[in-house]
């Protein structure tokens, strides 16, 4: 990962809209995996409701429900990367994991040094800034969860193992599962601009329960890999 510079919003001065400012909450990692899996959850329950409408004959809603699980599923797996994000990079603040040369390398602008500094040891500052920083990132494709990876020191290539291990050699798997992982979040692109329809000629693409399935189950295998590996971390601080 190249030299990063945090570029924080800029802050509104002497504005009328007096909102109370809400402090930015670090969470442990059982409670980002208890987030992941009340998202997967809600996905999956929208499953039996697009069986029902195939029983009753309505399959145009089913499959808008399956492409709406679609919708979802990418945005449940953004989300956890952005939380484990701000998670091991506050770990590796506190050292309680090691600091890899990805984050060695990160520059902060001072603003963000001297409110760290009037922090008094609070890592509030620095999960705002993590969220400020990484915010508009999109996190679902390999490059990107390979970066954050790096950014952590997770092992990247193992956990694409554990996830995808229906290959014909091991070694492959990192490039099937990064094939995937591409046409998942490319199919929730068209269906969120697009309607999942070609815009050479309007038609909608098929979809299926069985595709989404099937994508939940890739999604979920990869998030409970690198989750594995947060928590080998965690372990080792104690070593």
């Amino acid at each position: 990962m190249a030299n990063t510079t945090y570029t924080p919003s800029p802050r509104r001065e002497n504005s009328r809209d007096k909102r109370p400012v809400r402090a930015a909450i670090s969470f442990t990692l059982a409670q980002i995996m208890g987030h992941f899996t009340q998202n997967i959850d809600a996905i999956r329950a929208q499953s039996t409701v697009a069986e029902d409408m195939v029983r009753e004959g309505n399959r145009s809603e089913a499959e808008f429900i399956w492409r709406t699980q679609i919708l979802y599923l990418v945005s449940a797996l953004d989300f956890y990367m952005h939380e484990l994000t701000t998670y091991g990079m506050v770990a590796m603040y506190r050292r309680q994991w090691k600091r890899t040369p990805d984050y060695e390398k990160i520059r902060l602008p001072i603003s963000a040094i001297d409110e760290g500094t009037r922090a008094s040891g609070s890592s509030e500052w620095l999960v705002e800034y993590i969220n400020d920083a990484f915010g508009r990132d999109t996190m679902t494709s390999y490059p990107r969860i390979k970066d954050q990876a790096d950014l952590l020191g997770i092992d990247i290539r193992r956990c694409m193992e554990e996830a995808f291990p229906n290959v014909s050699k091991k070694h492959r798997a990192v490039a099937e599962g990064s094939e995937i992982l591409g046409e998942i979040s490319s199919r929730r692109n068209r269906i969120a601009h697009q309607t999942d329809r070609d815009p050479d000629n309007a038609r909608q693409a098929s979809i299926s329960a069985r595709y989404v399935a099937q994508s939940i189950s890739h999604i979920e295998g990869l998030v409970l890999a690198l989750h594995r590996a947060a928590e080998e971390k965690d372990r080792a601080r104690g070593n």
